[in-house]
């Protein structure tokens, strides 16, 4: 089966289905999620897992440069991805050197800071056998980071990206008509700052059989998170990012499905389960977004600014569908579509709150109290990532159905005598 035509099967026919639960176990893709290994070490192999997604979706993109939609679409999910591993190898070797409690702290006193972090980090080891540039480098590349993503929330959420560079104003990118990065750099940065701080970690480097004079050569990089390209042809536009309405999240719930539906062709094709966290997350996001995306732009009931923000903010979906459920109830009884179907979005809803409540389960391998989320657990990876895009289908079709009805509904004014 082609990409295209699989990603056009797996939005037809993956639909939420009654009793089904993330947990099933409908096939001999299994996964056993076994802590029993150190806080560290599962710190460690979340960001080699996160690390592995994000270099083979970055791999997948530049194949693909010629696909404009693709690279738009994709390159953000990627980025974060690269993000992420960064930050789960760095407080991986935090918790490597400190005793859980000091670990704890400086988690909660950090978050998602790379710069604060990073600092904890060669207060911990030094620089080892980084170069002196090198560390500087990365020091400096860190704290720009900061300055534009100090939450780990740019990628994730659109409207972040329209906070953080605003609709018209470009002045971080420059005098600019259109708004094109550099995502072969980007990624490139993203990599090396990934080996460089695990080089200070275990005193080696990564992967010893790359050329290291190569791999690790910053001179052609500036230390800055973007990258300005020199045009639109193969580059990543953040135009759709920004330009669109504020509240219109199409292009980052495009990226992050389509991601995810990569990653779990991937995992049939090679049975990988280093895919399965990201993969999972790539979901979860995008049925947080999705369903965002049709309570904010409703026209069946329009929230209130306040209501909004507070949309924006949270995480915990089962708060928002119980708070909200009563208009996708209304646009489906406009629709004459059968209500049963919403009581299993309730199962799905109460279920997956009760594994990821704030989106980060699938982020990282324990909480803030260090509890680790999944405890001796054999899980049949393919059904649950499947799992999770049967509940983005069903908000995703949410936001379809209120759109046809809308074009129903300007249609027969248009057609109207009166």
């Amino acid at each position: 089966m082609s990409e295209e035509n699989y990603y056009s099967d797996f939005n037809n026919n993956t639909w939420i289905k009654n009793g089904h639960s993330f947990f099933d176990i409908s096939s001999n893709k299994i996964i056993s999620l076994k802590t029993r290994k150190s806080h560290s070490e599962e710190l460690f192999e979340m960001a080699e897992n996160y690390y592995y997604t994000a270099y083979n979706v970055a791999d997948h993109i530049c194949e693909n440069q010629t696909d404009n939609a693709l690279v738009d679409a994709w390159t953000l999910s990627c980025i974060y991805m690269f993000r992420q591993a960064i930050e789960l190898l760095i407080k991986s070797g935090i918790s490597k050197k400190s005793k859980t409690s000091v670990a704890m702290e400086i988690f909660q006193k950090s978050s998602h800071s790379l710069i604060k972090l990073y600092n904890e980090l060669i207060g911990l080891y030094s620089t080892g056998n980084l170069q002196t540039q090198q560390h500087e480098w990365l020091k400096k590349y860190f704290q720009n980071i900061e300055d534009l993503d100090s939450k780990s929330d740019l990628f994730r959420y659109p409207i972040n990206m329209v906070k953080t560079f605003g609709i018209d104003d470009f002045d971080i990118f420059g005098d600019v008509e259109d708004v094109n990065i550099d995502q072969y750099a980007i990624f490139n940065k993203f990599s090396i700052s990934y080996c460089f701080a695990y080089k200070i970690i275990f005193n080696k480097d990564k992967d010893k059989d790359k050329d290291k004079d190569e791999e690790y050569d910053i001179s052609n990089y500036e230390a800055t998170l973007f990258d300005i390209a020199p045009h639109g042809m193969g580059y990543c536009s953040l135009c759709g990012h920004l330009w669109k309405q504020r509240d219109d999240f199409y292009m980052n719930i495009e990226g992050f499905s389509e991601v995810g539906i990569y990653l779990l062709k991937k995992m049939y094709e090679t049975n990988e389960n280093k895919f399965f966290f990201p993969a999972c997350f790539m979901f979860r996001n995008a049925i947080e977004l999705t369903f965002k995306r049709f309570l904010v732009l409703s026209t069946e009931i329009k929230l209130k600014k306040e209501e909004i923000k507070k949309v924006e903010k949270s995480h915990r979906l089962k708060d928002i569908w119980s708070k909200y459920r009563f208009i996708v109830e209304r646009y489906a009884k406009k629709m004459g579509s059968d209500l049963d179907t919403l009581e299993i979005v309730d199962a799905y809803i109460f279920e997956l709150d009760s594994i990821d409540k704030n989106s980060d389960a699938f982020r990282y391998p324990c909480n803030k109290s260090f509890e680790f989320y999944f405890k001796d657990k054999d899980m049949d990876y393919i059904n649950a990532i499947r799992w999770l895009g049967e509940l983005f289908n069903f908000f995703d079709s949410c936001y379809d159905m209120m759109d046809d009805m809308l074009d129903y509904e300007n249609e027969s004014k248009n057609n109207s005598f009166f």
